[in-house]
């Protein structure tokens, strides 16, 4: 459709090239043509074509510091499925931090893979709680909201009980209930340092501190 309108360059954001299980051939006829494209969130192997993505090393050292500070020892993660790239680079970026932060090198029992969805961040949430879990950081926004709906289906508050950061930065997330604390998509250029978080909690305490400064990532007021 883009081709008939005669457009000079097309941009691909999320789309199949993020899958690393589905076929590149359209991208690679693409390119055959002549057709300029760039692939964002989500680099596609052997295709000829820049790509831009989040800097997760960045965003996942960003939540991890701001929930340590706050006393949390057994941080989880909520994920997409792995075939896509940036679940598959929260992952091993998540794992470098446990280990980082908190000398912890096996990560499995601290991920629970679902779908990027409110039903999908329930469901991971309400095994990461009982594995005993005081905060979980969550793929996106959206499996955030499933995180706090099933933190409160166990009896839970957050922040007062369990601490959930979600990522993307969603528009209506400044009006959900807690406000939630999310680390924006920030790609893999400068940007504004991180700013305070909304709410999050040590186990025992619902004062939030907020992260100290970061060149990428950033938190809402």
């Amino acid at each position: 459709m883009l081709l008939e309108h005669n457009v000079d360059g097309i941009v691909f954001v999320s789309g199949l090239h993020a899958d690393t299980t589905t076929s590149k051939d359209r991208y690679h006829r693409l390119r055959s043509s002549g057709m300029p494209i760039v692939l964002v969130n989500g680099h596609a192997e052997g295709v000829d074509a820049p790509s831009v993505s989040t800097d997760d090393s960045a965003a996942l050292d960003l939540a991890f510091r701001h929930l340590v500070s706050l006393g949390h020892r057994s941080i989880g993660l909520a994920i997409g499925p792995e075939r896509f790239v940036p679940a598959a680079r929260k992952r091993v970026e998540f794992a470098a931090n446990l280990q980082r932060h908190l000398g912890i090198t096996d990560p499995d029992p601290h991920v629970v893979t679902t779908l990027f969805t409110v039903e999908g961040g329930q469901a991971a949430a309400l095994e990461l709680i009982d594995s005993g879990h005081t905060a979980i950081i969550c793929g996106s926004d959206l499996m955030a909201l499933g995180a706090i709906r099933g933190a409160r289906s166990r009896g839970l508050t957050v922040p007062g009980d369990l601490s959930v950061v979600g990522f993307d930065d969603s528009p209506l997330i400044a009006f959900t209930d807690p406000p939630l604390t999310t680390v924006p998509w920030s790609p893999r250029s400068p940007a504004p340092p991180p700013r305070a978080p909304s709410s999050s909690s040590t186990p025992s305490s619902s004062s939030a501190a907020p992260p100290e400064p970061h060149p990428r990532p950033r938190q809402p007021p």
